[in-house]
């Protein structure tokens, strides 16, 4: 698993292990990236013959501003549940 800048560029981070096919999270620690920034998390499956597949996210951007104050739609009442 990788996390990079754009999907051409380089890794910034590498998890350097194999990981069992259990496993569904990975907790990253002491990475330092910038607000703003679009970064996107590949994930490459090996096979037992060596072939291998790579899918991509569509990307996250950190965002260290507080949230506004605003109106939260939990579905209940007419036409709420469109924002849900």
């Amino acid at each position: 698993m990788t996390i990079l800048e754009n999907l051409s560029g380089h890794d910034i981070w590498d998890c350097g292990e194999d990981l069992p096919n259990s496993e569904t999270t990975y907790l990253v620690r002491s990475l330092s990236l910038s607000t703003g920034v679009r970064y996107y998390v590949n994930v490459i499956a090996y096979g037992f013959s060596g072939i291998h597949h790579t899918e991509s996210s569509d990307g996250f951007v950190i965002d260290n501003m507080k949230p506004r104050a605003g109106v939260v739609f939990d579905g209940i009442g007419m036409n709420s549940d469109i924002y849900s």
